[in-house]
């Protein structure tokens, strides 16, 4: 049986922050609203970045989403906070940005189907893609340091993407 992504980011902020208790598994309450966007230089693809919370008892995961969607297959985009499913299919990074508007995914189209994210160095990273439908995912760190990004990682027992 397979985790969802919000049930893997909270699992990630337990050993991140002890609660000294344990967690029901149910389906997480999520709510996004999108707070950047770009598009591809085709002009057939959007890069969307949305700021989501998950919430379960006196756990609160905060999350930014990177989501790509066909341009033409988008009608509108709607910037205001709706509550979702904690993940989609066309999800192809989830980053905890742990309250830092700095920490933020920022988006670039490297060509019309290579988008690179750059994401903090030391980042949470619950969902990573290669690519999608043809969109190659490109990740960034910035600064950029393996030791210290696999130390971090080793340090909360965790398997580095």
């Amino acid at each position: 049986m397979s985790v969802n992504l919000c049930e893997r980011l909270v699992v990630v902020a337990m050993l991140l922050v002890p609660t000294g208790g344990a967690m029901a598994r149910e389906h997480l309450p999520c709510e996004r609203g999108t707070i950047a966007l770009s598009i591809s230089p085709d002009n057939n693809w959007v890069a969307l970045v949305e700021e989501g919370v998950c919430v379960s008892g006196t756990i609160t995961v905060s999350t930014d989403t990177v989501r790509l969607a066909r341009r033409d297959s988008t009608d509108h985009i709607s910037l205001s906070p709706r509550r979702e499913e904690p993940e989609h299919k066309n999800d192809v990074l989830v980053v905890d940005y742990y309250g830092h508007a700095q920490s933020r995914p920022v988006l670039r189209w490297l060509l019309p189907n290579r988008l690179e994210i750059t994401i903090p160095n030391i980042s949470g990273v619950g969902l990573q893609k290669a690519s999608y439908q043809g969109v190659e995912i490109v990740i960034k760190y910035e600064p950029n340091d393996p030791v210290a990004r696999e130390k971090w990682w080793k340090e909360r027992g965790l398997v580095p993407k």
